[in-house]
C-alpha cells in the first residue's frame, strides 16, 4: 500500500515524518519528493532550489567522468560567465 500526502506546512510535515519514523522496524519505507511545481511556472526560483538542492543531487546518477571532463569546466566557465553577466 502507498500513502501520499500533501502536507503544506513544514513544522507539521516534520512532526509526521517523526512519527511514521517509529514504523521503520516494520518494514515501513519513507521517502518524501519535494514540491511539485506547477505547469504555469517555467523555471525554479532561488528558494526552491535552496531547499531542495540535496535531493536533487541526490537523485542523479553517478556522473563522475563527466565532472573529470574538460566539458565539464568548460560548461562552468560558461554558467558563470552568464551568471556574472
Amino acid at each position: 500500500m502507498q500513502i501520499t500526502l500533501n502536507i503544506p506546512d513544514h513544522k507539521i510535515a516534520q512532526n509526521i515524518l517523526w512519527l511514521l519514523g517509529h514504523f521503520k522496524s516494520d518494514e515501513v519505507v519513507i521517502t518524501t519528493t519535494p514540491e511539485v511545481l506547477t505547469e504555469e511556472a517555467e523555471t525554479y526560483t532561488d528558494e526552491f532550489i535552496e531547499k531542495y538542492w540535496m535531493t536533487f543531487v541526490l537523485s542523479k546518477k553517478d556522473d563522475s567522468n563527466y565532472y573529470k571532463s574538460d566539458q565539464y569546466y568548460m560548461d562552468r566557465a560558461k554558467a558563470y560567465e552568464e551568471k556574472t553577466k
